[in-house]
């Protein structure tokens, strides 16, 4: 292949890339604006639906799934990655104070 084609296929696949971002943000974008709007509606539902699996399962099975949740989440937030990501999803979640619009 020569350098003309190289960069012809380089710059195919950037522009490729490119509108498969833009298209994956407008499909997120709805989906964040539509939990956003219904914030109040997910929880109560979420809650809901883990009272019926929590009611269903016996007692023994619900307390494992439940410390290996735990232990789960406490592993992932030990580690580097999981500390900047709580962190980057608490600052998200907080309006930035004197800034317009920001809330």
């Amino acid at each position: 292949m020569s350098i003309d084609k190289e960069r012809a296929a380089v710059i195919a696949a950037q522009e490729n890339l490119l509108l498969t971002r833009a298209r994956y943000h407008e499909q997120t974008r709805t989906l964040e604006v539509l939990i956003r709007r219904h914030r109040v509606v997910c929880l109560i539902g979420a809650g809901f639906g883990a009272g019926l699996i929590a009611g269903r399962l016996p007692i023994a099975r619900l307390l494992r799934s439940a410390t290996s949740l735990f232990s789960l989440g406490t592993s992932i937030l030990r580690t580097p990655l999981g500390a900047m990501a709580l962190g980057a999803f608490v600052a998200k979640e907080q309006p930035k104070a004197g800034i317009p619009g920001s809330d």
